[in-house]
C-alpha cells in the first residue's frame, strides 16, 4: 500500500491544496451570485450550463490522488453545488447533523463497507476557508469513526449497530469533532464511512429568530458559503455503486422523468453524458 493510500486509510480524508485559484473562485462566485436568490442546491442539468463549472470537477491533482487511493477510478455524475448551506444548529448542538455518506450501502450490508479502502469516496471543494470569519465554511470530522464503522460492518445486522453508533455521536459536544482546516479552493477527498458535519456558525453571530435567507442576506458576499461535491469509485465496482449509492439513486432521473423511481438505465445514460462532457474537456478522442 502506497504512503498516500495508507494515510487515507488511517485518517479517513485527504486535503488537496489550491485546486481552484483565487481568480477562478471569484469568477464562480460571480456566476453563482447571478442565479435566483434563495437557491440552495444546484444539480445537473442546470449546474452543467453554468460557465466553467465543469472545470471544478476535472483537476489533474485531485485525479492523481484518486488514482493512488482507489486505483482505476470512475467519476460519477451525481455532482452538485450546495449554496449557503449554513448549519441551523447552535455551536452546542452542531453535532446533531453528524452523518456518513455510505448509509445506503450499510443498510444493504454490502461486503466492501468493511474494507480498509472504501469502494467510493466523496470529494468536496470549498470556496471559503473552514472558519469563514465565524460563519462556518467547511466540515468537521469525528476522528477514527470510519475505522469503527468498517469494523462494525463485519458483524451480522451491522447496519443496526452502525446507525446506533451514529445516533450517539449526534449528542456529542462539538469539541469532540475535528475541524478540517481548509482554505479557499482546497479539496477534501473523504471516506464515505467517516462521520462528519458542517462547521457551525458561531452562536453569537446568528439571530435565532431570523429566517435562513435573512441570515444569508445579512452577511458579506465573500462569506456566502459555496461547496461543490461529487464522488468517484473503483471502476470494477461501478455498476454496483451506481445501483446502490444514495446520491445516484436520487440523481438525474428526476430531471428527465416524472416517475420518481430510480431508473438504472437512465442513470447510466446520464452518467455517460457527463463522462462525454469530461472527455471533451480533457481533449480525449
Amino acid at each position: 500500500m502506497n504512503k498516500l493510500k495508507n494515510n487515507f486509510s488511517k485518517d479517513g480524508f485527504k486535503i488537496v491544496k489550491g485546486v481552484l485559484s483565487s481568480s477562478e473562485i471569484d469568477e464562480i462566485r460571480e456566476v453563482v451570485g447571478a442565479q435566483e436568490p434563495g437557491t440552495r442546491l444546484m444539480q445537473p442539468p442546470k449546474l452543467n450550463k453554468l460557465p466553467h463549472v465543469l472545470n471544478v470537477f476535472v483537476n489533474k491533482r485531485v485525479d492523481s490522488h484518486l488514482q493512488e487511493i482507489l486505483g482505476d477510478f470512475y467519476r460519477f455524475s451525481s455532482h452538485q453545488l450546495q449554496i449557503n448551506s449554513f448549519t441551523q444548529a447552535t455551536l452546542q448542538k452542531a453535532s446533531s447533523g453528524a452523518h456518513i455518506d455510505g448509509i445506503k450501502e450499510l443498510e444493504l450490508n454490502l461486503s466492501y463497507m468493511s474494507e480498509s479502502i472504501p469502494a467510493w469516496v466523496n470529494i468536496g471543494i470549498y470556496l471559503q476557508d473552514y472558519d469563514n470569519d465565524g460563519f462556518g465554511g467547511g466540515i468537521a470530522v469525528l476522528e477514527n469513526s470510519h475505522k469503527v464503522v468498517r469494523l462494525l460492518a463485519r458483524l451480522p445486522c451491522s447496519s443496526v449497530f452502525i446507525k446506533s453508533f451514529i445516533k450517539v455521536t449526534k449528542f456529542l459536544p462539538f469539541k469532540y469533532f475535528k475541524e478540517v482546516k481548509t482554505e479557499p479552493g482546497d479539496a477534501i477527498i473523504f471516506d464515505n464511512r467517516l462521520i462528519h458535519t458542517s462547521i457551525p456558525t458561531k452562536s453569537t453571530l446568528k439571530n435565532e429568530n431570523a429566517s435562513h435567507q435573512q441570515f444569508v442576506s445579512s452577511i458579506p458576499n465573500k462569506n456566502r458559503k459555496l461547496a461543490f461535491y461529487w464522488f468517484a469509485g473503483k471502476t470494477e465496482l461501478n455498476a454496483e455503486i451506481l445501483s446502490n449509492n444514495f446520491y445516484s439513486r436520487v440523481n438525474r432521473a428526476a430531471d428527465k422523468t416524472k416517475t420518481g423511481g430510480f431508473d438504472y438505465k437512465l442513470a447510466c445514460e446520464l452518467d455517460n453524458e457527463f463522462k462525454g462532457d469530461i472527455r471533451k474537456m480533457l481533449g480525449a478522442k
